[in-house]
């Protein structure tokens, strides 16, 4: 993204790992209150950033597999899945609720009862 190329799911991907390392550590993965813009940049571009600060093995080794500049060896959305780090989430379920949610929010939005339309839906 930084060199303007076309850019896919594997750039969500690496959002994704710079609002985990965000998360888990408390700071941006390159930046540095030191560090001007043009440091920062090559940070980005070089993949430099301090992986010791994140404390959790497992969060450390998905962090690690997402960063990564070749998006060939970055980790794909099924692989971050079955990474021990989310071994406690159940995925199905998550997306099940997250339907149901954008079903609510959707009919509130129209101003319909979830009540309302389960029941039409029904009868």
């Amino acid at each position: 993204m930084l060199k303007s190329e076309e850019v896919g799911v594997e750039c969500d991907i690496w959002a994704f790992g710079c609002l985990a390392f965000r998360l888990l550590t408390g700071s941006e993965a390159f930046v540095d209150q030191q560090l001007g813009e043009k440091d920062i940049f090559e940070n980005i571009q070089e993949v430099k950033y301090s992986i010791a600060s994140i404390e959790c093995n497992e969060a450390r080794t998905m962090v690690e597999g997402i960063l990564k500049n070749d998006v060939k060896k970055r980790l794909t959305i099924a692989q971050i899945k079955k990474l021990p780090y989310f071994s406690d989430v159940n995925w199905n379920e998550m997306f099940k609720n997250l339907l149901a949610f954008e079903e609510e929010r959707f009919l509130r939005e129209r101003g319909d009862s979830v009540e309302d339309a389960h029941s039409n839906f029904n009868s």
